[in-house]
């Protein structure tokens, strides 16, 4: 009988069930059980160790961002104050009683006047200007929330940038490590055969804890960059090993006057303009409540003396001219001009910015372009004669050495204009409006 067969027999309604069996019956319960999540657990395991992509990180921002949750709130905020802005003043009921509880023919209510009236103030053009400004303030939520979504995925591109740039400098470490104790081998041997002296042995060993001390430097680093970019989508730790993508394909440099023509698009630029239209619908506002606004009211009146009911009507006009709010007014309009100016100052200082970024763009193509084509090369046939040399013994430990760490130094130069280029290009991106492209996977 297999384990499929007992297990069946031993639950079967129609088997005596002894407490031994029971017991059994528990135990192949929780082994079933067991091995039922395995497959959930090596599911989980395998999504963990699949790379991140770029496209799902911008995707989990964008939905689960907890800065970006707060807009919601913000849109139901402001749809009530939409809705409060249009609501009407309430009327007025008064009630009068006149010519009553005084002395003589007037000592109760026989000879007394009752007045019930209604009273209300004209107010549509004011209630219209209430609720422009508040459709105006609205719509700078909504492109507050077009901003913030942008520099959400534009953080997002430069922390998931950061992870990629520690896989690639822990990658060079791990290589660095590999040929420091490749050549501890090599001097060791050298040194038995009495070709080199002990020191260059304890030199190697030395330079082999520096580069180790390095790596576990950068694997540090690579593990706070996976919690920081975790915490776009609010995740307190990542779920992900490793992100993928090529950091040496670099972006294109376009052209400066393109760029130059995107400014407008920048979305610094249209929250000035957000704030200039609420500016101006307040503007509106004002001049509306300026004017005088008038207040009619009608009602009935009951005469006691005679039981005679008449109605009654009436108008309040606010007395004075409107040239006491000229200050007010002048202020007001101020405001709205400031706004013009500080659009312009702006542009101004993001198109300054977009040529520094442009130009140092450039100047990281170059770096990485002239260590690929030229540097790099030539220190590879370098480092292979110094080799050679050293094992001929033409030349010394040092010398050796030397060309390694110049050979490291260079390969951290390019990772860093690499990732420098990236970063320069999310950075003109955002200053001109377009979310941030991804990276070559």
């Amino acid at each position: 009988m297999n384990f499929f067969s007992y297990f069946h027999f031993a639950c079967s309604e129609d088997a005596r069930v002894r407490p031994v069996n029971r017991h059994f019956r528990r135990v192949v319960l929780f082994v079933t059980g067991c091995l039922l999540c395995i497959p959930a657990q090596a599911q989980n395991q395998a999504d963990k160790t699949a790379p991140l992509t770029w496209t799902s990180a911008i995707q989990r921002t964008l939905s689960e961002n907890p800065e970006l949750k707060t807009y919601g709130y913000q849109h139901a905020m402001q749809a009530g104050r939409v809705r409060q802005a249009g609501a009407s003043t309430r009327p007025e009921l008064s009630l009068t009683v006149e010519d009553a509880l005084g002395s003589g023919d007037y000592q109760e209510f026989e000879n007394s006047e009752v007045a019930l009236s209604i009273s209300w103030v004209m107010e549509s053009a004011l209630k219209q200007r209430r609720v422009d400004v508040a459709q105006a303030r609205a719509a700078g939520v909504s492109t507050e929330e077009t901003i913030a979504r942008l520099d959400a995925v534009a953080t997002t591109a430069r922390l998931y940038l950061d992870v990629l740039a520690n896989q690639a400098s822990l990658s060079h470490a791990q290589d660095a490590v590999r040929t420091a104790e490749n050549g501890v081998e090599l001097i060791q041997r050298r040194t038995d055969a009495g070709l080199a002296p002990a020191a260059d042995v304890a030199q190697a060993q030395a330079y082999v804890a520096r580069v180790k001390l390095a790596r576990e430097d950068v694997e540090h680093g690579l593990l706070v960059a996976r919690h920081r970019l975790a915490a776009q989508w609010g995740a307190r730790t990542p779920d992900f090993d490793r992100v993928s993508g090529d950091l040496f394909t670099l972006p294109a440099a376009e052209p400066f006057a393109e760029l130059k023509s995107r400014v407008d698009q920048n979305p610094d630029l249209e929250r000035f303009a957000s704030a200039q239209r609420v500016r101006e619908s307040e503007l509106e506002l004002f001049k509306v409540q300026r004017q005088p606004q008038w207040r009619f009211s009608a009602g009935v009146k009951h005469l006691a003396a005679s039981d005679d009911q008449a109605l009654m009507a009436g108008v309040s006009i606010p007395l004075g001219g409107s040239s006491r709010f000229r200050g007010q007014e002048a202020a007001v309009q101020a405001r709205v001009g400031l706004g013009a100016t500080e659009r312009e100052v702006e542009a101004l200082r993001i198109e300054i910015a977009l040529f520094a970024l442009h130009q140092e763009l450039n100047h990281n193509l170059h770096v990485v372009k002239a260590h690929a084509g030229e540097i790099l090369p030539r220190l590879e046939t370098a480092l292979a004669d110094t080799r050679r040399a050293y094992e001929m013994g033409r030349y010394g430990y040092f010398e050796w050495q030397a060309v390694q760490q110049e050979m490291l130094s260079a390969k951290s130069t390019v990772i860093d204009a690499s990732v420098n280029a990236h970063l320069n290009a999310i950075e003109i991106e955002r200053l001109t409006g377009v979310s941030a492209q991804p990276i070559s996977q």
